[in-house]
């Protein structure tokens, strides 16, 4: 399993001239020429001065991220070659102990050629905190940075690498990162005819590559180093695939591909904002148009759903919200009334509530200073209030969108037939269906088990607004224009049949009342249910609420591939197959302002064929096939 909660950065001792030196391993990061030697041993090793002029999709992987130096590097590089403009670089490193932001920006001082890769970086550094971290830069470039031990790291992670920099300190000093075991891992992630350079030619390090299944071969040095070592990999090792049922393969889309997004709410506005920077050609469907659902709400939190333990979707749940916080911090700049950050409690209204806390709080699922312990309630001082329906329009920017209910989904030829309203049809190479409980209107999702329930929160324009977020149950906020006036608060919940619309309620606005005065009876003295601005929406719900995120599954395959599991058989399963080009994103339930973008994130990069943002086992939680997998082996243990 993956590694959680806050990691140490790196201890770093400046030398006179500058140069950083790292005395857990009595070895510097770089010399004067750093730049220099990247170019030899690791772009020149590589063989990418050529590769990256004709390769479409660029995957690079990294054992040590060290300063960034490779990575700036091959960066600067790429933004200036001659290439295909539709060409993507999507690299990958790992590091155990990340420099602070203040040590980055130290290392590169004088180096104006990465001034504005820097500036970009530096805008999305991520908090010290464990797990994998997307960055999104210029140029088709996303830099992906894995905080944690690498062999633990690597170990839950699934990606197809082209290059690879191995780049950890001298095998003497750091065995770790040249272990037997860790080369397999590369060699697993690696994809066919995959390359490595590294600067160092030890007995140690060439016995675990070839170990792993890597020709390698000597080469001359950088400087003062006689010799450096490269290598391919043909034929990747079949290994006995984990969770099989997870592990299929989805054909990468071609550069600009038609895709569409059925659902403009957040996760259709979501799946945009990642999709349109990737340059593919998008249009998104939507029966009443954008923020016509639950995104339409005038006010929403961002606020992390926090578990008592280190599972998967206790994970996921953490990186969502480190997630967004980087994204609307972004987005904010350039959006008044966006995103106020306003803070936030999280109160515990009995014992049982409070020792629930203070397990949270011992396994620090948020990085430092993001999370305190006030006695009677959690604080958080990153939360905040979001304005959803500018949120949404704002990730949708300039993408096309059609005001049309899609009715059916049939695969024609390669590609997928929209059949639209007023017997319409539009031709897709990708289509993923993004529009709540109304999936299940498609033949194709209706193995899902969704529910509808409907919510309703009220909003008092004209009260004074509180100072920050609380909840206990129900929550009372401000409102995201910060202008000291408004107050919202919410939300109830009641089963409504998928399809229905709810309708506001006098007696709802009653409910959120009552619901409030149990934790801040002060502040809703003074209101009244006829000068609330009430609004009703629904929300699509999972049976363990967390979203459904991935490709369609092929259910005739998974029926008849995986049905042993019915009988508790171990065998070698086959890969899973999925319907082509056919993806969803739905079950956000109340949390989707929090979960949508790094879930489109996930497809985003399914889509592309680019490494995931996430570790293996979150993105096996997400899976749209879990339910069934978890159905056949339930049949198992009742029977078996």
């Amino acid at each position: 399993m993956s590694e959680t909660g806050p990691i140490t950065p790196a201890n770093i001792i400046w030398r006179d001239d500058g140069t950083p030196f790292a005395p857990a391993y009595d070895d510097i990061y770089f010399a004067d020429n750093g730049v220099e030697e990247t170019r030899h041993v690791f772009l020149a090793g590589n063989d990418l001065p050529r590769r990256i002029q004709t390769t479409q999709n660029l995957n690079v992987g990294e054992i040590g991220f060290g300063t960034g130096l490779n990575f700036l590097t091959l960066c600067m590089d790429w933004r200036r070659a001659e290439k295909s403009q539709s060409a993507r670089l999507n690299f990958v490193s790992v590091e155990a102990h990340p420099l602070t932001r203040e040590d980055f920006l130290r290392a590169h001082q004088g180096r104006a050629g990465f001034r504005n890769i820097i500036e970009e970086i530096i805008d999305q550094y991520p908090p010290m905190h464990a797990g994998v971290h997307r960055l999104i830069l210029t140029g088709n470039v996303t830099l992906t940075l894995i905080y944690g031990d690498a062999l633990k790291s690597l170990e839950n992670y699934e990606a197809s690498i082209d290059a690879w920099f191995l780049d950890g300190f001298a095998p003497a000093k750091n065995p770790k990162l040249w272990s037997e075991d860790l080369m397999r891992e590369i060699a697993r992630l690696s994809s066919p005819g995959a390359t490595i350079a590294t600067f160092t030619v030890a007995g140690a390090a060439r016995r675990a590559l070839i170990a792993a299944g890597f020709d390698l071969e000597k080469r001359k040095g950088f400087g003062r180093k006689r010799e450096m070592l490269v290598g391919t990999i043909e034929n990747t090792p079949t290994i006995k695939l984990k969770a099989a049922w997870f592990r299929g393969f989805t054909k990468p889309a071609s550069p600009g591909a038609s895709i569409a997004i059925i659902g403009a709410g957040i996760a259709g506005a979501s799946l945009a904002h990642a999709l349109r920077a990737r340059g593919f050609a998008l249009t998104v469907f939507d029966a009443n148009g954008p923020v016509s659902g639950a995104s339409g709400n005038p006010a929403g939190l961002i606020m992390p759903r926090l578990d008592a333990d280190t599972s998967p979707i206790a994970r996921f749940n953490v990186s969502a919200y480190v997630h967004v916080q980087s994204l609307l911090a972004r987005l904010s700049r350039e959006n008044h009334g966006l995103f106020h950050q306003c803070g936030g409690s999280l109160i515990a209204k009995d014992a049982e509530a409070r020792a629930r806390y203070e397990k949270i709080l011992s396994i620090n699922p948020l990085p430092d200073g993001w999370i305190a312990d006030q006695g009677d309630a959690l604080t958080f001082r990153n939360a905040g209030v979001v304005d959803p329906p500018l949120l949404v329009r704002t990730l949708l920017g300039d993408t096309k969108v059609r005001i049309a209910r899609v009715k059916t989904l049939m695969r024609d030829g390669d590609q997928w037939r929209l059949q639209i309203e007023n017997d319409d049809s539009e031709l897709f190479e990708f289509v993923i269906i993004a529009n709540s409980a109304d999936a299940l209107r498609f033949s194709q999702c209706r193995t899902l088990p969704l529910t509808a329930s409907a919510g309703q929160i009220d909003v008092f324009q004209n009260e004074p607004s509180p100072a920050s977020i609380k909840v206990c149950g129900a929550y009372r906020s401000p409102l995201a224009n910060a202008t000291g006036k408004g107050l919202a608060i919410g939300a109830t919940y009641t089963e409504i049949a998928p399809g229905a619309t709810p309708t506001p309620r006098r007696s709802a606005t009653q409910q959120n009342l009552d619901a409030v005065a149990q934790f801040d009876d002060n502040i809703v003295q003074n209101l009244s249910p006829e000068y609330s601005t009430p609004r009703a929406s629904v929300r699509c719900v999972t049976p363990d609420q967390t979203p459904i995120v991935g490709p369609v599954p092929d259910w005739g395959h998974f029926s008849g591939a995986y049905d042993g599991l019915r009988h508790g058989r171990i065998m070698d399963y086959p890969p899973a197959q999925y319907e082509p080009g056919l993806f969803v994103l739905t079950g956000l339930g109340s949390r989707g302002l929090v979960t949508a973008t790094l879930c489109a994130e996930i497809i985003a990069s399914q889509i592309a064929g680019a490494p995931p943002p996430v570790a293996a086992d979150i993105e096996d939680s997400l899976n749209p096939a879990r339910f069934f997998i978890r159905a056949l082996k339930r049949k198992k243990a009742r029977h078996g």
